[in-house]
């Protein structure tokens, strides 16, 4: 039978190698992708670099198979953001084709749509 010092030692060891493997097992942080939707006439008559449109549906896909990985809608400023896992994507909006963007864990990218 072992000593109740050997068996305290072993459950210590065993709970620290659980630990300390969870720790490597870690996930990576995300990056943001925030994309702004501008409105190229109202641009143009209020000579207003950010005149974001509101209400505007903004999707982002996976480049490999363009499924959806979310679709948000811009809010009054005509921003949307996007907290998403590091990875390539494509970003989906108004008045646009389909743009690439990749991002790396804590990276921010700023995108700004035009219509």
């Amino acid at each position: 039978m072992k000593s109740p010092v050997l068996r305290r030692l072993l459950c210590f060891i065993g709970a620290f190698t659980i630990l300390a493997s969870c720790a490597f097992l870690k996930r990576q942080p995300n990056g943001q992708i925030s994309v702004q939707v501008v409105s190229w006439p109202l641009v143009k008559k209020l000579a207003e670099p950010d005149a974001g449109l509101p209400h505007q549906k903004v999707t982002l896909l996976k480049v490999t198979d363009r499924s959806v990985i979310a679709e948000k809608f811009t809010d009054t400023y005509g921003n949307v953001l996007f907290d998403v896992p590091a990875g390539t994507y494509t970003v989906l909006g108004i008045g646009m084709g389909l743009a690439n963007v990749t991002i790396g864990p804590d990276q921010k990218v700023k995108l700004k749509l035009v219509s």
